[in-house]
């Protein structure tokens, strides 16, 4: 099998609705929560695929409600599993959070300052704060505060943003672009990496500017 077949399968597989796809869907946003682990490039390329197939006129509107309903109960479920956990104090986490700080581009100082910018009595601010990388320490705080009802909406809410946008850009693709299989998938992967690169640049650079701040507020 070459390459180009692979990626035809892996589009077939991944494009079009089925029992198969919605139970990956619910599993990896389930585990992106509950485990605090996001796989790059993989649940963006399934959203964006949905949208392409959506555009095609190969996956119907009501099949599409049933993936981000999928979705949101994967990470609904996840969110509570991690929350609970985190009260609890569970070892295998606070070792996980451990390799969270430690791989996490943004300092603790700086992750402290965001925090406190966030409204935790509104679910569009916290939403916001989940999508602005605090996704882990919000989800500890509002469990730990034990405001369940505000991160249901918060998860709701970013899950509805992140979703739909990979969603529209999958489908102004396919409504706008007619290429072969093989290059849909090698230009979604290409145009994830420019958005990674961006991502990981924007917070570099949030970083630099809000320790400059601190450094100048202490003198």
């Amino acid at each position: 099998m070459n390459l180009a077949e692979l990626f035809s399968q892996v589009f077939s597989l991944a494009g079009t609705y089925s029992l198969t796809f919605a139970t990956f869907m619910f599993l990896i946003c389930f585990a992106g929560e509950a485990l605090a682990i996001a796989v790059p490039y993989v649940l963006e390329t399934m959203w964006l695929l949905a949208g392409y197939q959506l555009s095609k006129g190969m996956m119907s509107l009501p099949q599409l409600l049933v993936l981000l309903l999928s979705a949101q109960a994967g990470r609904q479920t996840g969110a509570l599993v991690f929350g609970m956990l985190g009260r609890l104090g569970i070892t295998p986490l606070k070792k996980l959070l451990e390799r969270f700080k430690i791989f996490s581009s943004l300092s603790q100082g700086t992750l402290a300052r965001m925090m406190q910018r966030v409204n935790l009595l509104s679910p569009f601010s916290v939403a916001l704060g989940r999508l602005m990388w605090l996704r882990v320490p919000l989800t500890l705080l509002l469990s730990a505060q034990k405001k369940f009802g505000l991160l249901a909406l918060a998860v709701l809410i970013s899950g509805i943003v992140w979703d739909c946008t990979y969603v529209f850009l999958g489908s102004v693709v396919g409504a706008t672009m007619k290429v072969d299989t093989f290059y849909v998938i090698l230009l979604f992967v290409a145009g994830l990496t420019v958005l990674y690169v961006i991502g990981f640049v924007a917070r570099r650079v949030y970083q630099y500017a809000a320790n400059g701040r601190a450094s100048g507020g202490a003198r």
